[in-house]
């Protein structure tokens, strides 16, 4: 389906991404094609490369006008009042949950009692898993423990220990069960 253009004056319109994750492709993709000319929108993008908390102060700050991240971590700012506005879903499947096959822990049943490692504290992927576990009746708080393994260091880990993605088992991902069909990423809008 063709897009409209959009006829009125052209905006200015500063959009954060990261853009070494391949889950935001869809930013230089719209540019490249022309779709935010179309639409009468003259967008800089700004590279923000790091965690999603950068993005949300380059929002926060007035730095950028909108910006492309994981909705579990917009959910605190949004409850403490982040003048912001989720417009859109962008894609879902950004979260899994590894397990080396000879751990035998295949399904998420299985973690109770076990350590979990997570890039930090409030990442997304801990959110989304410690909510699929509280769905199974696993108390992500007290039935697992939670440490953190910043990426680096989980690579830095997996050369020593040589291994590789033959020695990883899919354990659960944010595209089974009743999230298949729900996005992970989302574009938000700063209020003003």
């Amino acid at each position: 389906m063709p897009l409209t253009v959009v006829d009125g004056p052209r905006r200015n319109l500063r959009l954060t991404w990261n853009a070494s994750a391949i889950c935001t492709v869809g930013v230089p993709v719209a540019q490249t094609k022309g779709y935010f000319e179309k639409r009468n929108l003259a967008v800089e993008l700004i590279n923000f490369g790091g965690s999603t908390d950068q993005l949300l102060e380059a929002i926060a700050s007035g730095k950028a006008d909108a910006g492309v991240g994981m909705a579990l971590r917009w959910l605190k700012p949004l409850e403490q009042g982040f003048d912001v506005r989720i417009n859109t879903a962008i894609h879902g499947g950004c979260m899994r949950l590894l397990a080396a096959k000879a751990s035998g822990i295949t399904r998420l049943e299985d973690l109770k009692g076990k350590v979990i490692g997570a890039s930090d504290m409030a990442a997304p992927d801990k959110n989304c898993f410690s909510i699929r576990l509280a769905k199974l009746g696993i108390d992500p708080l007290n039935d697992v423990q939670w440490r953190v393994f910043p990426a680096d260091l989980d690579q830095r880990r997996c050369r020593r220990a040589r291994c590789d993605r033959d020695g990883l088992a899919e354990v659960a991902t944010n595209l089974t069960g009743e999230y298949a069909h729900r996005a992970c990423c989302v574009l938000g809008v700063r209020g003003a």
